[in-house]
């Protein structure tokens, strides 16, 4: 993902945090002096800026910088980037520099994030735990941990040994006495449910995440192929049809309808049978959200509603139970088990939770009502024709 800032009207400063003397875009602005306008003083969330390499700094609807972000300052409770502009040859420069705004939003808001195709190759990188695995990230999920505790183990009796090591290099007494650690007394047992119930919710949250974060992997690596029953799976739990889909062009209809014109393309796989790619999928989800001016299609805002309902979709779609063929699942669970992500048996009623708690909630994000269109392009209207999946017409 790359973060977008647009610059406003030409304006000068004074007193400036970052010694600037003017801000905002001007006419025949060089590259450095747009990297300098554009790169602080902004409101950023910085777990959400993490997660972006890139930035594109615009000004008046053209891209006028474009730089690797490096590190961050914070001034006066705002954030300023820091980092390096790209040379001419780099594929992110070639691909956007003076060049039209790639992505585009309805918000007034001048700092806005989007997926740029050619990163993909870009942000391959070893883990850093040094178990040689590739990902986006800095680590794979849980690996961060694995690598910590493992030099806990290497060089510390204990956890506490190395909390008091810590705080001893930095010069500071955080750790609090083990004897001070105590547990709420909590007599009522209705309360004591309830923090049961809160705990489990937390442990639900953090293998959410994961599990988010290995289907992303599983999307940039191309890894796993879905069937097609898993996609009228999908339009059924969204409530757009009342049985599942068996033929080709009951699915297709599906796809139209959650999709529109943007519905991924089937293809057929070595079986002949009709499948479905996962970069297909999210290129449709992708492509959709951005025609309707939704910020950060492929970005995952955990704390929305929307994103966990799709989450639980999504999960019920590729749950063998729901039409995921034996291969699929068992490179699914490869994947998972790889991207270190246990599933604990629970979850699968927890997802089911979800998209109960938020099923009207998905009904709109996908903005679907009652009833089908009359016919798909080129039936007519109250024709519906099954082609059998072995039939060669894509």
């Amino acid at each position: 993902m790359a973060i977008r800032i647009s610059l406003g009207p030409y304006e000068t400063r004074q007193n400036d945090p970052l010694g600037r003397s003017h801000v905002g875009y001007f006419p025949r602005m060089s590259e450095a002096e747009a990297w300098e306008a554009g790169r602080g003083l902004w409101k950023i969330s910085r777990d959400r800026l993490a997660r972006q390499q890139f930035v594109l700094i615009t000004g008046e609807g053209m891209v006028r910088a474009v730089a690797e972000i490096t590190g961050t300052t914070i001034l006066a409770g705002r954030t300023a980037l820091e980092g390096q502009l790209l040379a001419a040859g780099h594929p992110i420069r070639d691909a956007y520099f003076d060049k039209p705004d790639p992505i585009v939003t309805e918000s007034q808001n001048p700092v806005a994030y989007g997926g740029l195709p050619e990163e993909l190759e870009l942000l391959a990188r070893p883990c850093g735990c040094g178990c040689g695995a590739i990902g986006r990230r800095d680590f794979l999920p849980g690996h961060d941990v694995r690598a910590i505790q493992a030099r806990v183990r290497a060089n510390f009796h204990s956890p506490l040994e190395f909390i008091r090591w810590v705080d001893a290099q930095l010069g500071t007494n955080a750790s609090t006495p083990s004897e001070e650690i105590s547990e709420p007394a909590i007599d009522n047992p209705a309360e004591a449910r309830h923090e049961t119930s809160r705990a489990a919710d937390n442990d639900f949250d953090t293998t959410e995440r994961a599990i988010v974060e290995a289907v992303q992997e599983i999307v940039a690596q191309c890894w796993l192929v879905f069937d097609s029953v898993g996609w009228a799976r999908l339009a059924e739990a969204a409530g757009r049809h009342g049985q599942p889909m068996t033929s080709r062009a009951k699915l297709a209809h599906g796809l139209a309808g959650v999709f529109g014109e943007n519905a991924p393309n089937l293809v057929r796989d070595r079986r002949g049978a009709w499948v479905y790619t996962v970069t297909d999928l999210w290129a449709a989800v992708n492509t959709w959200r951005a025609s309707r001016g939704l910020n950060d299609p492929l970005e995952y805002c955990y704390s929305r509603r929307e994103t966990k309902a799709f989450i639980a979709l999504l999960h019920q779609a590729l749950n063998v139970r729901h039409g995921l063929d034996t291969s699929s699942k068992g490179r699914l669970l490869a994947s998972l088990r790889e991207n270190d992500v246990t599933i604990p048996t629970a979850l699968r009623s927890s997802f089911a939770d979800v998209l109960r708690r938020y099923q009207d909630d998905v009904l709109t994000w996908l903005r679907l009502g009652p009833g089908t269109p009359e016919a798909l392009p080129g039936e007519a209207p109250g024709e519906r024709t099954a082609v059998s999946p072995d039939s060669s017409a894509p």
